[in-house]
């Protein structure tokens, strides 16, 4: 029985740290990407990105009072979308 609660406190002595250590990494984690995803930069960085993917060249984007405006250059044509507060999405476009 000695032998048994021995090994078990050894076992328990590797395995809580562990836990708490995974534990900690997962809230810090979570934690930094809330922050990184809320800096105002981000939304312009994956507007590069998608600027780059898609050709496209955003000529103006704004968002104000739950209106979100973005206009951007395609290939072709100048596109755009309207973003209103309730997510509805209309798009226009103008061709070059």
């Amino acid at each position: 029985i000695l032998t048994t609660l021995l090994h078990l406190l050894l076992v328990l002595h590797w395995v809580l740290p562990m836990t708490l250590l995974l534990a900690m990494f997962a809230v810090l984690s979570s934690l930094l990407a809330t922050f990184v995803l809320s800096l105002p930069w981000f939304g312009f960085f994956v507007t590069g990105v998608n600027s780059i993917l898609f050709c496209r060249f955003v000529l103006f984007e704004s968002e104000s009072e739950g209106v979100h405006i973005r206009v951007a250059e395609g290939r072709s044509a100048v596109e755009g979308s309207v973003r209103l507060w309730n997510n509805s999405e209309r798009q226009f476009g103008l061709d070059a």
